[in-house]
């Protein structure tokens, strides 16, 4: 519920705004048209408080006391652009309300109509610019920045009070502007998928931060260097007395003096924000870098080195995000041992082995060039890509996902998608066994997945369900089942540092336990149970050029998996191998442990690595990777936290 002073604030500073383009077109002179502008429905429009700085005041306590009140949020940036002095802030604040699915057609709204009484001098160039990257289609906006680009257009002094008296539909008492309240054109919904606190094993998705209270703007991540101004310190020369709106050419060309504000230093914090959503969303770049992961094991079997060369684009295509990777792989499992024990789990099994004492199964090592593109915009992401070409079985993989803002503080994520299972060099990319010419493997994970999350800024729950149909070539069908829930707690949630921890429950159940390396079996880890529950804690920091990440967690896991056969696939080999595999069922400490950090060396470089080891299900993991990023365009602003390293497209 919303008190019904904030509502009618809401209602009389949107009808206000909305009629700013009306007075714009009649500053520059073009026609105003009655029919342009439908009202709102049956809403009455209120007063403007006597006092806006203490509404001001009682927004911005709001907004601190409650992040997640989108409502308040848009209530308070409308009211900045409604005022001369903190237009720009307003406009920057609307900027970032934009993409929230609740209040983002009306964000986007009152954006475009505050752009109406943004200056005309080239230092409000990035105001529109940043219009743009939203809405790039909107040619009105467009053709008015090329104007200013130009140095054509022009901004009569008057003018808004003849537009006002052009278009009158309801006074607002206290003012002598009249305003044509409009219905608010649907926005295109932008909302980024926030970056997540993360528990292991099984990671949990777009548990969103928490918002940070608004504040006046800084630099902004998608400006250009040379273009970067000081958007709040541009107050008006000549603001209009009695009206809440002054002249575009009232403002003067460069700065002059910030705008006072005593909540100012507690609101800072979207500066921040709001580089950090578009450092991670529209910075386009070019990474390479070096991923290496190990898992120890028997060798020839489920020992396995998995190096890989990333060399990942990301750049912006319309309104969402291109990304692109090309990825050379090469898979190393060492050399089986052809004493019986060992060689008589693999590929024939024991009535080759004992047919053909000591003789070797053949190198099973693999390389290969993967490929894939994928495609993100606002709350939809979908990639498509292959498995490294070259391996022994190579597989088309993709996925698509999306989120759905239920409310302010609920979303559900959804996806579908094909995965390669990357255990072991049998399951991703096959192997063959040189004595008898089977070849198997290549396995692939086919599914979909739900997850729920619940945050109230300061904690949150989430949820997630999955099943997947697991396929391979020459390998048995199987069956996935997953689940997992769990409480997050932000302990420290500072722009600049941030502390989370919870507890975590991850489950796993397959149908078949095809854990092994005879023909017909898939080479990954696959028990009937795995139940996980982990203390997992997540810090984050930044600091000058610096950015990184600590994060492990801590708990028990319990194992159960059945007894299978040699050769599951095929009744005449395993009759005549007349064994299986034995029954297991162990319980014991499960952790993991990861580090990482990013530094920026100039304006356009930047350079990072990730450490990591995972003793979690069946394995235990080892991970590396460093790397070079370059940025198209010089980065001033904060860096990005969560750091984002460079990653294995295959999911490592």
């Amino acid at each position: 519920m919303h008190p019904p002073h904030s509502r009618t604030l809401v209602l009389c500073i949107l009808s206000a705004l909305h009629a700013m383009p009306a007075l714009a077109a009649a500053r520059r002179g073009a026609p105003v048209h009655a029919h342009a502008a439908a009202p709102l429905p049956a809403e009455p429009v209120a007063e403007i408080p006597a006092d806006p700085q203490q509404t001001r005041r009682e927004l911005e306590q709001r907004v601190l006391e409650q992040p997640g009140d989108m409502r308040s949020r848009l209530a308070l940036a409308q009211l900045l652009a409604s005022q001369p002095d903190t237009l720009r802030s307003g406009i920057v604040q609307l900027s970032q309300l934009a993409r929230d699915r609740t209040v983002g057609a009306e964000a986007i709204g009152s954006w475009r109509a505050a752009l109406g009484f943004a200056g005309t001098d080239r230092s409000d160039i990035p105001l529109y610019q940043a219009y743009l990257k939203v809405r790039p289609k909107d040619t009105a906006v467009r053709v008015r920045l090329a104007e200013i680009q130009r140095g054509a257009a022009t901004s009569p002094a008057g003018a808004p009070a003849a537009a006002a008296a052009a278009a009158p539909v309801a006074r607002i008492a206290g003012t002598s502007a009249y305003v044509a309240p409009v219905t608010l054109a649907p926005a295109q919904d932008s909302t980024p998928q926030g970056s997540a606190f993360i528990p292991a094993p099984v990671l949990p998705a777009t548990a969103a931060p928490n918002a940070p209270a608004m504040a006046q703007p800084a630099r902004s991540a998608w400006m250009p260097r040379e273009q970067q101004p000081a958007i709040a310190d541009i107050p008006p020369r000549n603001a209009a007395r009695g009206s809440a709106f002054a002249s575009a050419a009232d403002y003067p060309v460069g700065p002059v003096a910030r705008d006072s504000d005593p909540g100012r230093a507690q609101l800072q914090s979207l500066q921040r924000e709001i580089a950090d959503i578009e450092a991670q969303r529209g910075r386009p770049e070019i990474s390479a870098g070096l991923v290496v992961r190990s898992r120890q094991g028997e060798k020839g079997m489920s020992t396995l080195t998995d190096t890989e060369l990333p060399i990942q684009l990301r750049m912006d295509l319309g309104d969402g995000t291109l990304t692109g990777h090309v990825t050379p792989v090469a898979l190393r499992t060492g050399t089986l041992d052809t004493a019986f024990n060992s060689i008589s789990r693999f590929g024939g099994g024991p009535v080759v082995a004992t047919a053909q004492p000591g003789v070797s199964a053949g190198d099973q090592n693999q390389s290969g060039l993967g490929v894939g593109v994928g495609y993100e915009q606002g709350n939809l992401a979908v990639d498509i890509g292959t498995t490294p070409m070259g391996f022994r079985y190579t597989d088309v993989n993709g996925g698509v996902r999306y989120r759905l803002p239920v409310s302010e503080e609920f979303s559900l994520t959804m996806n579908l998608q094909r995965r390669a299972v990357t255990d072991s060099v049998l399951s991703f990319a096959g192997a063959r066994d040189a004595r008898t010419g089977q070849e198997w493997g290549g396995v692939s994970a086919n599914g979909g997945r739900i997850d729920a999350n619940y945050d109230r800024g300061g904690y949150g729950i989430y949820g997630y369900g999955g099943l997947a149909r697991l396929v391979g070539h020459n390998v048995v069908d199987n069956t996935r089942a997953e689940f997992g829930a769990g409480i997050f707690f932000r302990l420290i949630n500072q722009q600049d540092a941030k502390l989370t921890a919870g507890l975590a429950l991850t489950g796993l159940a397959y149908d078949k336990n095809l854990g092994y390396y005879t023909y017909g079996q898939g080479g990954y880890f696959s028990p009937q149970q795995f139940v996980s529950v982990g203390i997992p804690v997540d810090w984050q920091q930044r600091t000058g050029k610096l950015s990184y990440q600590l994060k492990g967690s801590l708990g028990v896991q319990h194992v159960r998996q059945d007894a299978v056969d040699y050769f599951p696939g095929d009744a005449g080999l395993q009759a005549a191998a007349g064994t299986t595999y034995g029954a297991q069922s162990k319980t014991g400490v499960g952790y993991n442990v990861a580090a990482a950090a990013e530094y920026q060396l100039e304006p356009q470089w930047f350079v990072g690595g990730r450490l990591g080891v995972d003793n979690s299900r069946d394995y235990r993991q080892y991970l590396g990777s460093v790397y070079l990023r370059y940025a198209f365009r010089p980065y001033e602003g904060p860096q990005v936290m969560p750091v984002n390293p460079i990653r294995s497209p295959y999911g490592s």
